[in-house]
């Protein structure tokens, strides 16, 4: 295995990544935030708040959407499943 690239996050310790199918992007969710990089320049495109840590992390085939699991525990231990919209076209934030 080798590092091809890096890109900066907020925090030192990265919760989930995924590559986007078609290589262009890379989704990274942290504690609180969705964060999506453009692979070749490594910036920023586009960041969103969430409201809890997720556990997993995966994308939809067309690289449209992801999906997140945020665990909640309160009476009993439930699993909500969250959507979120990729963006379509880079732009820096």
């Amino acid at each position: 295995d080798e590092v091809i690239g890096r890109v900066k996050t907020s925090e030192t310790e990265t919760g989930r990544i995924r590559l986007t199918s078609d290589g262009k992007q890379v989704v990274v969710a942290l504690s609180k935030e969705l964060a999506v990089f453009d692979r070749k320049t490594h910036r920023l495109v586009s960041q969103t708040a969430l409201n809890a840590s997720p556990k997993v992390l995966t994308l939809s085939a067309d690289n449209r959407r992801a999906f997140l699991t945020n665990p909640e525990r309160k009476h009993r231990v439930q699993t909500r499943i969250r959507l979120w919209l990729l963006p379509t076209t880079a732009r820096t934030v």
